[in-house]
């Protein structure tokens, strides 16, 4: 899967409750899940068309990992 690491940089920039330790809804599993369901939808312009919900958990570690190694 090819993801562009400079938009997923941007997305993950966006959403600071996936990454601000003081933003108030840093704790919250249901938004980080919701901010990380749209950092994949807008980095991976096929996450919509998986069907299953663990074809789309694969998709967001894929995702995870790319923006905590920086690889492309």
């Amino acid at each position: 899967m090819e993801i562009d690491t400079e938009k997923l940089i941007s997305e993950i920039e966006e959403k600071p409750e996936l990454w601000n330790l003081n933003s108030k809804d840093y704790k919250d599993r249901n938004k980080k899940k919701i901010a990380w369901a749209t950092v994949a939808r807008n980095t991976f312009p096929e996450y919509e068309k998986k069907e299953t919900d663990s074809e789309k958990e694969a998709v967001g570690k894929e995702i995870n990992i790319k923006s905590i190694s920086g690889s492309r």
